[in-house]
């Protein structure tokens, strides 16, 4: 996914090798010249991974759309979500029902897309000097983890509306670019 606004998936052989030329491709609503950039994806935690979500800078500055994998229907779109800011990161709750997003202004928010357009609640920000979200993950149905450019990163219990962070604190290494959270255990990693 990126600046060309789309999503593709190739398919991998039994040797591991991409399959180029069976090639799936997924859009989501665009715009002329620059507009339709993709900063983030994650597929549903389902076995069948039947949903996608992005987020970026669609038709207007912040956009998010849950696409149906098989057959590339765009299932929910939101443009503005985020007060108008863009989208940099996504993440599925591990139900799949609710989805996580972090924008440029460094906020945090929840999505349950299959209840309709309007179901959006701020979970809570990084701070005003934070940045963009820089990474976002939903390991447990009771926990969100973000991190923010400034290295500034958060704890959230999900079922609360802007509440404060569970914990948070500052990674003093700079600006951060990206961040990940592993799946494997407890651990982290920046860049």
């Amino acid at each position: 996914a990126g600046d060309d606004k789309v999503v593709r998936q190739w398919p991998v052989d039994d040797q591991g090798k991409l399959d180029r030329e069976n090639a799936k491709v997924f859009r989501w609503a665009i715009y002329r010249e620059q507009r339709g950039s993709i900063y983030s994806m994650d597929l549903s935690p389902d076995r069948e991974q039947k949903y996608l979500v992005v987020g970026g800078f669609g038709i207007r500055n912040g956009s998010l759309c849950l696409i149906e994998r098989a057959t590339g229907n765009v299932v929910q779109g939101v443009t503005q979500p985020g007060q108008g800011a863009v989208v940099n990161r996504v993440a599925f709750s591990p139900s799949g029902r609710e989805g996580a997003f972090g924008t440029s202004a460094g906020r945090v928010h929840i999505w349950k897309p299959f209840d309709g357009q309007d179901n959006i609640r701020l979970l809570g920000d990084h701070g005003k000097e934070a940045g963009r979200t820089r990474g976002l993950a939903w390991p447990s149905e009771n926990r969100i983890v973000s991190v923010a450019e400034s290295g500034s990163f958060r704890q959230w219990d999900p079922r609360k509306a802007q509440q404060p962070a569970v914990e948070s604190g500052l990674l003093k290494l700079g600006s951060v670019r990206a961040a990940g959270m592993s799946s494997a255990g407890p651990g982290a990693a920046t860049g």
